[in-house]
Formats: structure tokens, sequence, C-alpha cells
């Protein structure tokens, strides 16, 4: 799979804000993000054409207008391959880092996330249906409080051995 960056990746990719990267997005042949609930995944090699062909643009046409000026287009064009080339070397560096397990994405660890809370709340508001019976006949503050906190200790114990299913 194409390696894929949300908009805080790709600004901090090319060293700009995310309000240039959403400017970026409103420009002509910029990159069509995929989809992905609330997040957007932007393909890493075709900004990273996008943005250098960008640039060649510059070198050849001039930000302000034609320039003929081969030296300064020579020279952007050499920090541009030069940026491409760090830009390039970033990006195999985090699919590397993804292929050896060393990062993991963010919606994997939401998933897990949401598995683990929506257990803990669905186990804490079993304990009232769960004890109301046991406590109702008990009359000493302490035996209530002991019977509670095992109750809930019990809970949490088995809360730390979750296991996603």
């Amino acid at each position: 799979m194409a390696l894929e960056l949300t908009k805080k990746d790709l600004a901090a990719l090319f060293g700009v804000s995310t309000r240039t990267v959403t400017d970026w997005q409103n420009t002509d042949g910029f990159p069509q993000p995929r989809v992905d609930g609330r997040q957007r995944w932007y393909p890493a090699s075709a900004v990273l054409q996008w943005w250098f062909d960008r640039e060649v643009l510059k070198v050849i046409e001039g930000e302000n207008g034609p320039s003929l000026n081969l030296n300064d287009a020579r020279t952007k064009l050499a920090v541009a391959q030069t940026r491409k080339a760090e830009v390039e070397t970033q990006m195999k560096e985090v699919e590397l880092s993804k292929t050896r397990g060393d990062v993991i994405s963010i919606s994997a660890v939401a998933d897990v996330w949401l598995d683990i809370v929506s257990a803990a709340r669905s186990r804490m508001l079993s304990i009232p249906a769960k004890m109301a019976s046991v406590i109702a006949p008990e009359s000493d503050p302490m035996k209530i409080r002991e019977l509670l906190e095992t109750e809930i200790e019990e809970s949490l114990d088995e809360l730390s051995r979750f296991e996603q299913g």
C-alpha cells in the first residue's frame, strides 16, 4: 500500500503550516485525499510529485512572471531537487518504520482504545445491578464498602487482562 499522510504530516514534511497545505488543496492538480471517517489521507508520492512540478514551474516561469536568468533557474531547480530527495528519504524512513512495526496508525490505536474504554464502561455500569442484591441485606457501612471495593477490584483486574475481540 502506498504511503499516505495527514495534512499535519504533510505540513511537517514540507516545513510549512497546515494553513499552507489547506491553500495547496485549493490549487489545480493537488492530489485528492482518501477520506476515512473524519480523517483525510493524502497519497505521499502524488503530493511530492505535485510539489516538485510546482517548484520546477516556478523556476521556469519565475515566481513573478517569466524569468530568463539561467543561474537563478539552476539554483532554484537544484534546491527543489535537493528538497525532493530529502522528502523522499523521509517518506522511505516512515514506510520502513511502519514495516518494522515501530509505528502504527492513529486509527488503529483509536480503535483499540475505543474497545478498551467501551469494555471498562460496560463493566463499571454492571456493578450496581450485580451488587444491589448483595448489599441490600447489609446494614454495616464497612461491610458494604468492603463488598463494593472487592467488586471494583475484580472488575479492574478483569479489565487489566483485556484482549481485543
